[in-house]
């Protein structure tokens, strides 16, 4: 890793650049042909937007987490989601060398931190972290900033948005699409076409709890709100929630949604 340092006093600009010893002196006869060359070229500055140290941090414990719980170890993990990430981007891979100028962005951090966590709700590994002050260990929901994100991804893996609880009907574990609105305030479930209401993925116990607790209430204690969709969306879930969406469904025989089906 190289790097640069303004020397005001002898009024020049130093570049260092470590190298082994056994090739030092090749290394000073190429550092004296860069210095002849950069001579001849204007030098400009370029600030590089680049992850935070928490954004740094929070994203190794991630790997750490996921490596863990699949068996594998923490930089095959960083390695493969990166790539991941960078190919369904169609961006150049990033480094988290703080030093590059191909340094992950903060802009771009957040959304790869969404992002992994989302790949977690996928591989069914529940990721926990301690929040900064109290230590308290919270799911890694809480660090999401754009939560609206998660619960669709909980929509799309049909999972409890609260306690990431897969629908497996077969082990009698049933997670179900909730109106977190009443549908009575659209005149029932006949007129329900998915785009009125908002929408959560809740297990039985959370289900039942939302309803006893209350709304704002349960949102206030999990940070957690339903969310609501678009036509593509809702026709995405069709076949997942196969007893909602009634209004949508007749509409779509009757053709209103024809553009959907040709995407």
């Amino acid at each position: 890793m190289s790097y640069f340092e303004i020397d005001r006093e002898n009024n020049c600009i130093n570049a260092f650049f470590p190298v082994e010893k056994k090739k030092l002196r090749e290394a000073k006869k190429k550092a004296q042909e860069w210095e002849e060359e950069l001579n001849n070229y204007p030098i400009r500055v370029i600030p590089v937007s680049m992850l935070s140290q928490e954004q740094n941090a929070l994203l190794h414990i991630l790997f750490k987490q996921i490596g863990d719980a699949i068996g594998d170890e923490r930089e095959n993990v960083k390695i493969d989601l990166k790539n991941e990430f960078c190919r369904l981007k169609e961006i150049p891979v990033f480094t988290f060398e703080r030093a590059s100028k191909d340094v992950l962005s903060m802009e771009l951090a957040s959304e790869f931190i969404n992002w992994t966590i989302e790949k977690a709700l996928h591989l069914d590994v529940n990721l926990f972290l301690k929040e900064k002050g109290t230590g308290i260990l919270r799911h890694a929901r809480h660090f999401i900033k754009e939560i609206d994100q998660y619960v669709i991804a909980c929509l799309r893996e049909r999972k409890c948005a609260v306690c990431n609880q897969r629908h497996d009907p077969e082990n009698s574990y049933i997670v179900d699409l909730e109106h977190w609105d009443n549908a009575n305030s659209i005149g029932g479930y006949e007129f329900d076409n998915g785009l009125k209401t908002r929408f959560i993925t809740l297990c039985r116990k959370h289900h039942q709890e939302k309803h006893s607790l209350g709304r704002k209430d349960f949102e206030e204690r999990y940070v957690l709100k339903g969310v609501w969709l678009n036509e593509k969306l809702v026709f995405d879930l069709l076949d997942t929630y196969k007893n909602h969406f009634k209004l949508f469904r007749k509409e779509l025989k009757e053709g209103k949604y024809d553009y959907l089906k040709k995407k």
